[in-house]
């Protein structure tokens, strides 16, 4: 038997591995989903997530395994992640770097081994994800290209994992530096006259915190989507592969997991956007009519789903076609809808837009203001739950949270993007009766030349 020897960049190696806090935690669907196609692609009853430590290899995800870890020094993986492509062991009792090893000659008696080593964009190797087979056994081209895509998803997970790890401990700084100012503020406030110069410092040192914090957010968000991104587009290939039933469910709930991961990972990035100052809106011509169509279709079937009667309106005699900007005011409406759908169980849901003043000339065009409405007959909000609805990551309750889900940024995006269109968002709303949001915005009327 030969052991392998260490990589030459085996001490950083190590301690990237350790920075991903992964070792010793509980299996997480994500790898075992990756591990479970491995088996399944390649026809062997064993298929790991192997983690190659100082003294030991521990496993991640095991399939068909009942061992959590083995020595290093007996482990084919330790081999495997020297390689740059995939590293097979047809028969190990031909193969003198392995023909005495006890785990050939003992349980599990491994006789055929196939590991792609889990090269992360830094350049370590911090383990691999294997099949193993208690007989002798070969793998087609496509099959060990199937792995290899295999592993480059599992490398995805675990940069995800690093990325986050590194968000959190940003987040957990920013927070603690926030506390700190805080902290300063509130004692410089009490000797208001005699420390002016110290309260204005830390001001500028929370403004400063807080444009950091923008930045990271909308840094990591960036991020965060390259490897989900792969990730989804990698659930949309194996779909098409010749899987089980049970196999594409598996598929199906990773790409739902992902769309809706990308969609939190979008309101993170667009609320960063916001508070940095470098959200631009555009000012184009729309029709009123034709926006409220496209707010409404979306969720028609939903709200038919639940029972609800969802109807828009535009006032008689309205002016339909404005400048400004179409796509941030469908998102607004669309997220205000879609909260009305969402907390409205028995009931109606309804959207109107009229004119609140009247028309007066400038130049080519003229200004109108508009009020847009949207209310429900839903669960409705207490006064305690309005001091805080525009806030964000904040939900109405934490039973909201946990009922109907959801990050807690859709209603402070609503409000920012109202606030700098010129206008304020508003809500009347009493527990067990719904909830009415408004808010009123001027546009330029296209006057039709005749």
């Amino acid at each position: 038997m030969i052991s392998a020897p260490p990589p030459d960049n085996e001490t950083e190696r190590v301690k990237f591995l350790h920075h991903l806090g992964i070792l010793d935690t509980d299996a997480e669907q994500a790898f075992d989903e990756l591990a479970q196609l491995a088996s399944h692609i390649c026809d062997t009853p064993i298929a790991l997530v192997s983690l190659v430590d100082t003294n030991r290899q521990w496993f991640k995800s095991r399939i068909g395994f009942e061992v959590q870890e083995t020595p290093r020094d007996v482990s084919f993986c330790a081999h495997a992640i020297l390689q740059s492509d995939a590293f097979i062991v047809t028969d190990a009792l031909t193969d003198n770097r392995f023909a005495g090893n006890p785990l050939v000659l003992n349980d599990p008696k491994i006789r055929f081994y196939a590991g792609v080593p889990l090269k992360t964009s830094n350049g370590f190797a911090p383990g691999t994800l294997c099949v193993i087979d208690y007989k002798p056994h070969e793998l087609s081209q496509n099959q060990i290209d199937a792995l290899q895509v295999l592993g480059n998803q599992v490398v995805a997970q675990l940069e995800l994992r690093h990325l986050t790890n590194l968000q959190k401990q940003a987040v957990a700084e920013i927070l603690e530096l926030n506390a700190v100012l805080e902290t300063r503020v509130k004692e410089r406030t009490a000797a208001l006259e005699t420390a002016n110069h110290e309260l204005v410092i830390a001001r500028e040192r929370a403004e400063k915190a807080s444009r950091a914090k923008s930045t990271f957010l909308a840094t990591m968000s960036h991020e965060l989507r390259t490897p989900l991104n792969g990730v989804l587009g990698m659930a949309e290939l194996l779909k098409m592969a010749t899987l089980s039933d049970r196999h594409h469910e598996w598929l199906e709930s990773l790409h739902l997991s992902g769309n809706r991961l990308l969609y939190l990972i979008d309101n993170v990035l667009q609320f960063s956007e916001i508070e940095s100052g470098n959200l631009r809106l555009a000012e184009e011509p729309f029709q009123l009519d034709l926006l409220l169509e496209s707010v409404l279709k979306p969720v028609r079937s939903e709200a038919k789903a639940k029972g609800l009667s969802l109807s828009g309106a535009l006032a008689p005699g309205i002016s339909k076609e404005v400048i400004g900007d179409f796509n941030h005011l469908k998102q607004i409406l669309a997220i205000l809808v879609g909260n009305a759908i969402k907390f409205t169980e028995h009931g109606s849901v309804e959207v109107t837009i009229a004119p609140e003043v009247k028309a007066s000339p400038m130049d080519a065009a003229c200004r109108t203001e508009y009020n847009f409405k949207i209310a429900d007959s839903g669960i409705g909000m207490t006064a305690e739950n309005l001091e805080t609805l525009f806030q964000p990551f904040v939900q109405a309750d934490s039973s909201s949270t946990r009922r109907f889900g959801g990050a807690g940024l859709g209603l402070a995006i609503c409000d920012q993007l109202v606030r700098r269109m010129g206008g304020e968002l508003r809500v009347v709303s009493t527990p067990g009766h719904g909830s009415t949001f408004h808010f009123s915005l001027s546009f330029p009327v296209v006057i039709k030349k005749p």
